[in-house]
């Protein structure tokens, strides 16, 4: 695993642009994926909570399901969340909630927000329950808030499997760029 401080500095703009489009409205419907999909090696840590590549995999999956369902309902093009970003937003969750916790913002219950969910994506998981539980209190927050999350989560000891290190803009030293292959004469 790679150390994630001072890489998320790019990444935490992924949870601002994946959060402000994003309202807990049920809307058409669409399928969800079982929770147990994927694989159980580790994607990120923060904080003592680990996300599994499968819980990533199930929640962006179970996120894009439910944007293309919004996009259909109003006529708009569907946005694809990759694994990739949701990591990124899933690692600052805790700290949007939290944060949330001590403004005394209204902060949905897990409940209400599967409740929201389910008509669109079937058995939403606890991480897809959590990341609009977050957007539901991070459009709440006020543009400082919103800075100072973003500076907690760059100074956090967040973690990444490698096989994200490309969504925090670090490449693993294991994966190194070849030389360009030298063209033989006659290829063109």
């Amino acid at each position: 695993m790679l150390d994630g401080q001072g890489r998320l500095r790019r990444a935490t703009t992924a949870l601002g642009v994946g959060l402000a489009g994003l309202v807990l409205t049920a809307c058409g419907s669409g399928s969800g994926g079982d929770v147990g999909d994927g694989s159980s090696a580790l994607a990120a840590s923060v904080g003592g909570h680990e996300y599994t590549v499968g819980e990533v995999q199930t929640a962006s999956r179970q996120l894009s399901d439910y944007t293309a369902a919004q996009a259909a309902s109003s006529g708009q093009q569907a946005q694809q969340i990759t694994p990739e970003a949701m990591v990124t937003s899933l690692v600052q969750v805790p700290m949007i909630l939290e944060r949330g916790k001590k403004e005394g913002l209204d902060i949905p219950s897990a409940e209400s927000v599967r409740r929201n969910l389910e008509p669109v994506v079937t058995s939403p998981s606890q991480e897809t329950v959590e990341f609009f539980r977050a957007s539901q209190v991070y459009s709440q927050l006020d543009q400082k808030a919103k800075q100072e999350i973003s500076k907690q989560v760059t100074s956090s000891d967040v973690k990444f499997s490698p096989r994200y290190g490309e969504a925090t803009g670090d490449t693993p030293n294991w994966l190194k760029k070849s030389a360009p292959e030298q063209q033989l004469p006659g290829q063109q």
